[in-house]
This record gives structure tokens, C-alpha cells and sequence, in this order.
């Protein structure tokens, strides 16, 4: 690899990195509200929201509506976004759920 292409490389790195900090940041204000959101709600709503979630399961579907222009003409960066983000972010939304 030439000097050039590594730095380009080391800086899209610096670049992941830094939005996955951005988004953990973002998450743990998410998270706190959501808490405060699910003390105050039923069984049946914290179940109810659960499984409205779980529609980012479904890659397939959620990648060809991104791909079919729910996002627009620049669908690439949301796409990446959602199948980078996806699995954490459920996982995480899951436990918060069960946790309350």
C-alpha cells in the first residue's frame, strides 16, 4: 500500500471511530429516557414496543426500502449504517426492555 492510500486509510479509521463514539454517546442519552419512559409503562405497552422494534430483524425487507428510496437518492450511507448498527442496537433495546 503507497503512503497515500494508507493515510487515507488511517484516517477513514479515525473517521469509524469517532461516529462509533458519537453513537454510543447518543445511545446512552437514548438509553436514560427510554428508562424513565419504561418505568412508566404497562407490561402490555413495554411488549408492544419490543416487538415494534424487532421489524430491523428483517434485513432484507428494511435494506430493499432503503434501496427503493425511503431515504432518498443517497441510500448508501443509511444502508451501511443500519446493517452496521442493527444487531447492537436490538440487542441492547432488548435487554433495556427486560430490564424494567
Amino acid at each position: 500500500m503507497q503512503h497515500g492510500q494508507l493515510q487515507i486509510s488511517q484516517q477513514m479509521k479515525s473517521k469509524k471511530l469517532a461516529l462509533s463514539l458519537e453513537l454510543n454517546e447518543l445511545f446512552a442519552g437514548y438509553q436514560v429516557a427510554l428508562i424513565q419512559q419504561l418505568a412508566s409503562m404497562s407490561s402490555d405497552e413495554k411488549l408492544f414496543l419490543h416487538h415494534s422494534q424487532q421489524v430491523l430483524k428483517r434485513k432484507r425487507m428494511v435494506s430493499e426500502m432503503l434501496l427503493g428510496g425511503l431515504v432518498g437518492k443517497r441510500f448508501e450511507e443509511a444502508l451501511a449504517f443500519y446493517l452496521s448498527h442493527s444487531d447492537p442496537y436490538l440487542y441492547r433495546f432488548g435487554r433495556l426492555t427486560q430490564m424494567t
